[in-house]
């Protein structure tokens, strides 16, 4: 989970989600299994589907590229709830 800009809230929790193979997540049922475990604040606002996370040489999780790249690229997501 990375927090991105948000034009409402200032900043909001995304989700970043790579499903194992000829899987199909639910995104809401991902959001509930987090809540489940977490603050109702620490809840992802969204949730993405990517083919990988980006990773550097030593295989540490690129966190700055993750945000960069929901600032630009197109992505699924798929919004929380209006619960």
């Amino acid at each position: 989970m990375v927090g991105v800009e948000d034009p409402h809230w200032g900043r909001a929790i995304v989700a970043v989600v790579v499903p194992v193979e000829g899987c199909e997540p639910d995104p809401e049922e991902l959001r509930e299994h987090v809540r489940a475990s977490l603050r109702g604040s620490r809840t992802p606002d969204r949730v993405v589907f990517w083919d990988a996370l980006p990773t550097n040489t030593t295989g540490k999780l690129l966190r700055r590229d993750i945000v960069a790249s929901l600032r630009t690229d197109e992505y699924r997501e798929f919004p929380a709830s209006s619960q």
